[in-house]
């Protein structure tokens, strides 16, 4: 299937889909934003210190939900709110980054109730409460589904740890990431596409989580 550019995100357009499609970005490509950044560099820049801060009150605060797709964007119009117009806004454009090709937007709604259908037969992870095993097994395929699904023009990645660190504490484990590189989880997130069971994911999971202390 042949591949139209994107804007200068790293993601593309998949066939049939194209910039002028795409409401989230300006005429040059760059995503829309409210810095009034027309170049990606400076945008990066601008994105990745306001959404850090917007995470660290995260960690105080958690946005409360259900884990199901609101809960998702709602997480995502939080790190974003500052960057992005349409923080919290599910993309309408099929995209794909890497060899990746995301799922169609067509179908984000649907796929992510299966995502919320499977997290609740666990008691959103608490009937995982104390089991690392169980807990890294089931937050992998969560992680590698919604990565697919890939409900954001752009964000994904941060908004999706977010939701699972909310996840692992109620199952009883902290989440921390900072032994895994850029490379690892890429890896381990192409490795999903093809392993129903995400395996990969569930590994670099494992060795990041950590028993919550009473």
């Amino acid at each position: 299937m042949t591949t139209l550019p994107a804007p200068s995100d790293l993601h593309y357009y998949l066939a049939g889909y194209s910039a002028e499609d795409d409401p989230y970005v300006q005429d040059n490509g760059v995503l829309t934003n409210l810095g009034g950044f027309t170049d990606t560099q400076s945008l990066s820049a601008f994105e990745a210190d306001l959404a850090m801060a917007r995470m660290l009150e995260l960690q105080e605060a958690p946005i409360p939900g259900s884990f199901d797709l609101d809960h998702l964007c709602a997480i995502h119009q939080w790190i974003f709110q500052d960057v992005y117009p349409w923080a919290g806004k599910i993309r309408v454009v099929d995209i794909g980054k890497n060899q990746t090709r995301f799922l169609p937007h067509s179908r984000i709604p649907d796929a992510f109730r299966s995502v919320q259908e499977q997290i609740l037969k666990t008691s959103c992870f608490a009937d995982l409460a104390g089991d690392l095993h169980a807990f890294a097994s089931e937050a992998g395929r969560v992680l590698g589904q919604i990565n697919i699904i890939h409900a954001f023009r752009e964000g994904n990645g941060r908004t999706q740890r977010e939701f699972l660190k909310m996840l692992a504490e109620r199952a009883g484990f902290k989440l921390c990431w900072g032994g895994v590189s850029d490379m690892a989880m890429r890896h381990a997130c192409i490795s999903a596409e093809d392993d129903p069971e995400c395996k990969d994911l569930a590994r670099l999971i494992r060795i990041s989580a950590a028993p919550i202390k009473a």
